[in-house]
């Protein structure tokens, strides 16, 4: 039988939203729960992944960034994650707890953070800081836009999210 784990979280709902926002709302639990798991603001991890993939699991980038979060394969094989990084929990997970380290090492500075996630670690400390690629600067922009739409348009409602793993150890979530 498989372990339920309770967890009592805040949930984001969008309220009245971009017209391409229909379908924001698909990984608010999966989210939530990894973002609360490594102490991450769950509005960023959602712009993140709108950024990233557009919430598309399948997208996988001409460089070979693969899921919601356009996990790198070594990346994610740091953080655990080798396989079915086209699952939504899994690429979830593995990307919030990547982007924990990249905040614990660069010091809560988000355009650090940004800029590592997105032209990677070596590349801010070849340059000190954010690297003068157009991709990278235009990534830190377009993340802080969205994070700043979803945190500022959508209302927070306290509910029970639960999740379970099945006997093939496969991870569910559900709510209320």
């Amino acid at each position: 039988m498989g372990t339920v784990l309770i967890l009592v979280i805040i949930i984001i709902s969008s309220g009245i939203a971009f017209p391409d926002f229909k379908e924001d709302c698909a990984y608010d639990d999966i989210i939530i729960y990894h973002s609360a798991r490594n102490n991450l603001d769950p509005f960023l991890v959602k712009a993140i992944i709108k950024v990233e993939s557009d919430f598309d699991p399948d997208c996988i980038s001409s460089k070979g960034a693969k899921g919601l979060m356009q996990l790198m394969p070594s990346t994610a094989k740091m953080q655990g994650s080798t396989r079915m990084l086209h699952h939504p929990d899994t690429n979830i997970a593995a990307g919030t707890r990547h982007l924990a380290i990249l905040f614990s090492k660069y010091h809560n500075n988000l355009d650090l953070v940004l800029a590592a996630y997105n032209a990677g670690i070596l590349a801010v400390s070849k340059y000190k800081g954010v690297p003068p690629y157009t991709e990278t600067r235009s990534f830190i922009k377009v993340v802080k836009k969205y994070h700043k739409h979803y945190k500022s348009n959508g209302y927070m409602k306290i509910k029970k999210v639960y999740s379970f793993i099945d006997s093939k150890g496969v991870l569910h979530f559900f709510n209320e």
